[in-house]
């Protein structure tokens, strides 16, 4: 193990670090069920600009972001992260109000654009990436397809995952973390007619090598193995916060396993899907929560530019896990007698 990361799970295992955060994760998901909407994600933002730089990965968010937007002065990409942790402190409170965003109470609202992109009927497989309030997607998913599993990776502290289980509770979505036992449930939930949702954002090793903001980068070919296998479009979702209590959310065009055939498919529709992710980030690298280092060092940095062979407006030009699938006959033969 290296040092630097040696001095990562040392920093976590510490124990005023982790009361530190245990004792504000607390704070904020217990305000946030006290306040009015709007305050609660006001106070969230202020608590996260307030101390995100002490719990979160500064250095990670530097790199990553410096790699993405390498125009960017080094003044600049530090100006981004106040409004990161803003935004992120905001996510955090705001998950105690799913249920409002869910039923539209207490004056929040969700705007829908694209939804003539959904599919009627059948399942689709919905990607995003941590980009303003994720979860806020999931609800407006839900409320459209009245079921869905969506996939998500525990944080590992006790705290924050409690809370935001507790919270997402009433979102109308089910919430599967990242393992095995997840792995059957989205695949029999597809069968039956049940849509999947994922952020697939960060750095997959397992995945395939593409191209994201010109830079090699290893991404999940997760969505892309189950829309392949199941003939079911891919939909890359996004969204943006107009007010803490007033988001819109944004269904693309859908990417068809059909225009992605030969031995290529699954990597070039993985690339298809990391170019739309890729449009996304760069209208709205302040609310891009890229905590985990997404590239690792490599000898040419120097980036290059590749169109989306289904979408070409979605170049970064023009912008205005499991991966070893089985069907649920497989997941069965391959069971232990």
């Amino acid at each position: 193990m290296s040092g630097a990361k040696q001095s990562e799970r040392a920093r976590w295992r510490d124990r005023p670090t982790r009361i530190s955060i245990t004792a504000t994760a607390s704070l904020v998901f217990g305000l946030a069920r006290a306040l009015p909407l709007t305050l609660a994600s006001n106070i969230g933002g202020f608590l996260g600009r307030t101390v995100g730089k002490r719990f979160m990965k500064h250095r990670n968010f530097i790199r990553n972001l410096s790699t993405a937007f390498p125009d960017m002065k080094p003044a600049e990409v530090e100006g981004l992260l106040p409004r990161i942790y803003d935004n992120i402190g905001r996510v955090a409170a705001e998950s105690a109000h799913l249920g409002d965003y869910a039923t539209g109470r207490r004056g929040a609202m969700i705007s829908i654009e694209g939804r003539e992109h959904l599919p009627k009927p059948g399942p689709a497989v919905f990607v995003g990436c941590h980009l303003s309030n994720w979860d806020i997607g999931v609800v407006a998913m839900a409320r459209e397809f009245g079921a869905l599993n969506t996939i998500f990776t525990p944080i590992g502290v006790p705290a924050l995952d409690t809370g935001l289980a507790r919270n997402r509770l009433a979102s109308g979505a089910t919430y599967l973390p990242r393992n095995r036992t997840t792995l059957k449930a989205i695949l029999d939930g597809l069968e039956s007619g049940v849509s999947v949702a994922m952020l697939v954002d960060q750095r997959v090793d397992s995945g395939p090598i593409i191209k994201f903001f010109g830079h090699d980068a290893k991404a999940s070919d997760f969505p892309a193995k189950l829309a392949l296998r199941f003939n079911i479009p891919i939909i890359a979702v996004d969204g943006e916060r107009l007010s803490p209590k007033h988001f819109v959310v944004r269904f693309h065009p859908p990417l068809w396993p059909g225009d992605y055939r030969g031995p290529k498919a699954i990597t070039d529709m993985t690339q298809a899907v990391m170019l739309r992710l890729e449009s996304f980030i760069r209208r709205s690298p302040e609310s891009w929560f890229c905590y985990k280092l997404r590239w690792k060092a490599s000898k040419d940095s120097r980036p290059t530019h590749h169109e989306d062979p289904v979408n070409p407006a979605c170049s970064p030009g023009s912008i205005p896990d499991h991966h070893g699938l089985q069907t649920k006959r497989e997941v069965r033969a391959r069971r232990p007698r």
